[in-house]
C-alpha cells in the first residue's frame, strides 16, 4: 500500500509541474491510477493463461484499496509541499 501512497504523490508532483489547479491534478492521478489497476488486472489475467497462477489476481477490495492510497498520496502532495512552492 505504501508504494500506492507515494506511486500518487510523484504523480502529483509531476502534475504540478504543468498546472496549479488542484481539482485537475486530483483527476490526472485518478485517471493514471485507474489505468494502472486495468493493467494489474490484465497483468493477472495473462499470468492465470500462461502459468494458470492466480496470485496476482486482484480482488476489488484491493483494487479500491489502492486508489484510495494513490489520491491519498497525491492530496498529501497537494496539501502540504505545494504550499512550499507556492
Amino acid at each position: 500500500k505504501i508504494m500506492h501512497f507515494f506511486g500518487g504523490f510523484l504523480v502529483a508532483m509531476f502534475w504540478f509541474g504543468f498546472t496549479r489547479y488542484f481539482p485537475l491534478i486530483i483527476a490526472f492521478t485518478f485517471l493514471v491510477s485507474v489505468f494502472w489497476e486495468i493493467a494489474e488486472y490484465f497483468y493477472g489475467i495473462y499470468k492465470l493463461k500462461k502459468f494458470g497462477t492466480k496470485e496476482c489476481m486482484t480482488e476489488m477490495r484491493d483494487t479500491i484499496e489502492d486508489l484510495i492510497f494513490d489520491l491519498t498520496g497525491a492530496s498529501v502532495w497537494l496539501l502540504i509541499f505545494s504550499q512550499v512552492i507556492l
